[in-house]
């Protein structure tokens, strides 16, 4: 009998812990099967074979047989319950939620199913696990080291294709609808915002104002006194000060309300002033610099050093 490893179903995917069972049938890794859970039975997908004996030793009598013709087929699973499917029309828009209507998009999800990554993770597994336990001692050893290197750069360029796989439609799906709605919010932006920059220039306009009616003030005050000076403490003009209006700070409706607010900006006008505290080196800039002269360079207050990396070159 063959040895190997499950997870199962649950709410439609399969994932969380592995468990492990014989199975009367040669399976491969990503069959569904309904396998024997306590006193009935349910579904599963294989996520390992051929698993070591060595593994079971400490419960091998509690391991369970999955019985022969117990692969679940395509035609048996209901298209809504199958992984990596979605079938239109099923309620997915919470009650909270504004009512959608339109086309159904059909993408690809649960790439934890798919047999090929499953191959693929427990490749990326066996790789972590050989570092970890790799010890070097001699020229010798980094023969296999840089054979595990080469496979890496492999499996992580097979891992990104496969992810793109699965992003893309995603992606381009996303782009469209984002593009749809950030069109919108561009127009009510600038809607937004030429109504924010009336109300903050009606409120300077009216400042302005204000700031008029104080000098005209100030000006008559000035023109009454060098009267009453040439004119023996005497002045025939009118010193009432013009009344100065105090510009609008909120306007309350019965939708909302709107009001203004100071916020502090700040402008840099002399670099060399600045404290110390305050001056940035501009480390994009160096870096460029440094790499351009592959580290032989000297810079005043900075430190070169290189760094061993390890390039790998894969055929």
């Amino acid at each position: 009998m063959q040895l190997v490893k499950v997870k199962y179903s649950k709410d439609g995917s399969y994932s969380g812990r592995e468990y492990t069972y014989y199975s009367e049938d040669d399976l491969d890794i990503g069959d569904i099967v309904n396998v024997p859970v306590r006193d009935t039975t349910g579904k599963a997908m294989i996520s390992a074979i051929d698993v070591p004996e060595y593994e079971i030793e400490k419960f091998r009598d509690k391991v369970k047989i999955i019985p022969a013709g117990s692969v679940v087929k395509e035609d048996d699973e209901p298209l809504n319950q199958m992984p990596g499917f979605f079938l239109p029309g099923a309620e997915v828009i919470k009650e909270d939620k504004p009512t959608i209507e339109g086309k159904t998009a059909i993408i690809t999800i649960e790439p934890e199913t798919n047999a090929a990554v499953i191959s693929l993770t427990a490749e990326v597994n066996k790789l972590r696990d050989y570092a970890l336990s790799r010890v070097v001692t001699s020229d010798l050893e980094l023969t296999p080291l840089t054979n595990d290197l080469t496979l890496i750069a492999k499996v992580k360029k097979s891992i990104t294709d496969y992810k793109e796989v699965y992003i893309r439609p995603i992606k381009n799906h996303l782009d469209s609808v984002s593009g749809v709605f950030n069109r919108l919010l561009d127009v009510l932006k600038e809607a937004d915002t030429v109504n924010r920059s009336k109300f903050t220039a009606f409120k300077a306009a009216q400042e302005k104002r204000a700031r008029d009616i104080e000098e005209t003030n100030r000006q008559a005050q000035e023109i009454a006194q060098k009267q009453a000076t040439l004119n023996q403490g005497e002045f025939t003009v009118d010193t009432t000060p013009i009344a100065v209006p105090e510009p609008v700070q909120k306007v309350s409706t019965l939708s909302g309300t709107a009001s203004t607010y100071g916020i502090p900006k700040h402008e840099v006008i002399d670099f060399k002033a600045l404290p110390d505290d305050y001056k940035m080196p501009d480390e994009a800039k160096l870096s460029k610099v440094i790499k351009a002269a592959n580290g032989r360079i000297t810079i005043a207050g900075v430190k070169i050093w290189f760094e061993d990396r390890v390039k790998v070159n894969t055929k």
